[in-house]
Formats: structure tokens, sequence, C-alpha cells
């Protein structure tokens, strides 16, 4: 199959705060989103591949303990981390900057993760 690439431009500060606005207060499977020092939804490092978030989500392929607790899988990602998973769940999705919202956004922050998008 051939494809085509398009490129678009979206500002850093919409790109982000639109992915990270909703995402995690919506979906149970998240259990960990914690900001570095000075580092918000809206806030950035400049540096562009410098990790500043903590992500944790339940591990689709883990087994409940005795407890009943699920363990979980724990990346700390950049916003470059953010693009490429936009990139690659995009292509999968279908998705498109004007249709963005909370649901888009959770299967880029679990592609962010996971490297897959493993909750629906």
């Amino acid at each position: 199959m051939r494809k085509i690439t398009i490129e678009m431009e979206v500002p850093a500060a919409d790109f982000v705060s639109s992915l990270l606005g909703s995402s995690f207060s919506t979906w149970t499977w998240w259990c960990e989103v914690t900001y570095d020092e000075g580092y918000n939804w809206k806030t950035y490092p400049e540096d562009f591949d410098l990790p500043y978030l903590t992500l944790g989500i339940e591990d689709p392929n883990g087994e409940e303990d005795e407890e009943g607790n699920i363990p979980t899988v724990t990346k700390k990602v950049s916003v470059n981390d953010l693009v490429k998973a936009y990139a690659a769940t995009a292509q999968s999705y279908r998705m498109n900057w004007e249709d963005h919202d909370a649901a888009s956004g959770d299967a880029v922050m679990q592609y962010a993760v996971l490297g897959e998008v493993a909750y629906a």
C-alpha cells in the first residue's frame, strides 16, 4: 500500500494542553500522573526532549495479585514522546487535530507509555 505523509503545525501549548487536559481524569486505568516540579498540563520544558511527566497505567497483560491490585507500567515522557505517540495513533485510528478530544488524547497517552492502545 502506498502512503502519503502530511505534515501539520500546531502550537505546542495547544498540543500539550489538549492531550493532557482531560485524558487522565476520565478513565480508571491511569494510576499515576506526576509532573516534575514547575510543570503541569499547560507548562512544559522548552527542550521538547526533556522528560517531565511520569505516567502510570494498569498493565494490560498484568494479573491481579491476591489483594486485587493490577500491576502498572510507568514511564517518564517528554513533549517529543507525545508527538511521536500522536503520529503513531493518528495513522492507526484515523484521528485528526480538529476532532481531538479526551478519548483520542487517552489513546495517544496509552501509546506513549505502552507502545499500543490497549484500552478502548
